[in-house]
């Protein structure tokens, strides 16, 4: 072997590049142990390999098949660029194929839990009727010539409370006792009535409002007696004459309905 003097390649390194095997490599030796130690050179001449007892030429006979000794020797630097070309295409393409399967998973998986999802019905009928859990028939709901009707009962079967809304707009709302007795009841429409009255269903208080009538607010008791606080019809006894007093005007009446006094 032809000795070298100079630097090693490790420390030509430090310098810059140097191709150091560009010159057997392109006379069809392989060195098989590359590394920096292993290169020498001048200060002035391209670097030169060292050890070679690793290193072999590039023959027949150091090719495992015909496939390996044809792409060695037709082997040339541009197809580092077609490599690398060729790998960056796959991939892509397995990002591709990537995406396309997880847009595939998400059509199967999501009729899947779709179809899990209650979904919403509508039914149609004329009455409604909701049960507990002791088979109990707790709410009736029924819609007769277009008007709504709801009656909420109690654990005894008997109906508590009944809300009505009829086609022409008004609404009604009552309240009754375990005896079935009406104890309140709130109306609206064209007047607005409130009335409440005892357990035993007697009526104690009556408020009206209504367009083009004074309000009025009538209270009463067990024995008959009334008052009425705002408007009201009042008969002259003497004359036979009517008159409707104020919302300010107070009037008390016997269980006759004789005026036992009146303000003003």
């Amino acid at each position: 072997m032809q000795l070298v003097e100079g630097p090693t390649l490790a420390n030509r390194i430090k310098a810059g590049p140097i191709p150091a095997l560009k010159y057997a490599h392109e006379h069809g030796i392989i060195h098989r142990d590359r590394k920096p130690a292993n290169v020498i050179g001048n200060a002035a001449g391209p670097g030169k390999g060292a050890r070679f007892r690793t290193g072999e030429a590039l023959t027949k006979h150091t090719m495992k098949g015909p496939r390996e000794r044809e792409a060695v020797m037709n082997f040339q630097p541009h197809d580092f660029e077609e490599l690398r070309s060729r790998i960056s295409k796959l991939e892509s393409q397995n990002r591709r194929l990537k995406q396309l399967g997880g847009v595939v998973l998400i059509g199967i998986v999501l009729p899947l839990v779709m179809g899990q999802a209650p979904s919403k019905k509508t039914v149609e009928a004329n009455e409604f009727v909701l049960r507990d859990s002791n088979a109990k028939a707790r709410a009736l709901l029924t819609i007769v010539n277009d008007n709504a009707d709801l009656i909420l009962y109690d654990a005894t079967d008997k109906g508590r409370m009944e809300l009505k809304v009829d086609s022409a707009g008004g609404a009604s709302l009552n309240l009754f006792n375990a005896q079935g007795a009406s104890i309140a009841a709130l109306s609206g429409g064209d007047a607005s009535v409130l009335q409440l009255g005892t357990t035993g269903g007697e009526e104690r208080l009556l408020a009206a409002v209504a367009p083009g009538i004074v309000p009025s607010l009538i209270l009463s008791d067990k024995d008959g007696f009334v008052t009425t606080i705002g408007g009201t019809d009042l008969i002259t006894p003497k004359t036979g004459e009517s008159r409707t007093t104020s919302a300010a005007s107070v009037v008390m009446s016997d269980k006759q309905k004789n005026v036992i006094w009146k303000a003003p």
